[in-house]
């Protein structure tokens, strides 16, 4: 698993808080910037970027496949266009944390046949993938929300996240999957 060192995070998130105050200035997508970066940086790997605002998560968006580099910035502009919640504004910026999940490329598959007798990890992630619907829980998920039972979890992860019937639970081409993050967050001045 990637696990940054106290630099390293400190770049993710000057990054992530960079990118977020150029793409709120001037809303241009395609506008991007060029930092020097640690190696480390240029790894492939899933990345997640959330923002938090007074305690309320105002956005979250997940990338896939890219270098760290590119997801980190790909991840910020999503979660700023997040519709699922108010929309942050250039005002926002200075009272905004950001929160950064590195996402093991090392991935645990559930026995769906034993979700009932096991328990919620709330230091991993979880993961359902049907067809070419999929949805994701962040370990950061457990800062807003409770889950009676792992099962409501992987049904609330069905229907909230992929936006599926909790019925494909029992298709055997739908795959659940637990995982380790490296997550931080800002302090409330701005640094790790």
């Amino acid at each position: 698993m990637t696990v940054l060192n106290t630099g390293e995070k400190a770049f993710a998130l000057s990054l992530s808080r960079k990118t977020l105050a150029l793409f709120l200035e001037t809303k241009n997508k395609s506008a991007a910037l060029e930092l020097p970066a640690p190696e480390i940086f240029s790894r492939q790997a899933s990345v997640g970027v959330s923002f938090w605002l007074h305690g309320t998560l105002r956005g979250c968006h997940i990338i896939r496949g890219k270098t760290i580099y590119d997801a980190i910035i790909e991840a910020t502009k999503e979660s700023a266009q997040d519709a699922r919640f108010k929309p942050l504004h250039l005002g926002d910026l200075v009272e905004v944390r950001i929160q950064i999940s590195i996402i093991s490329n090392t991935w645990n598959e559930m026995d769906k046949k034993k979700i009932e007798s096991l328990e919620i990890n709330a230091t991993k992630g979880y993961f359902l993938e049907t067809g070419e619907r999929s949805g994701w829980f962040l370990p950061e998920i457990f800062n807003i929300t409770q889950f009676a039972s792992l099962e409501e979890l992987i049904r609330r992860l069905a229907i909230e996240k992929a936006r599926v019937s909790p019925s494909v639970l029992r298709d055997k081409k739908t795959k659940i999957y637990f995982f380790d993050t490296d997550d931080f967050i800002e302090g409330v001045s701005g640094n790790t």
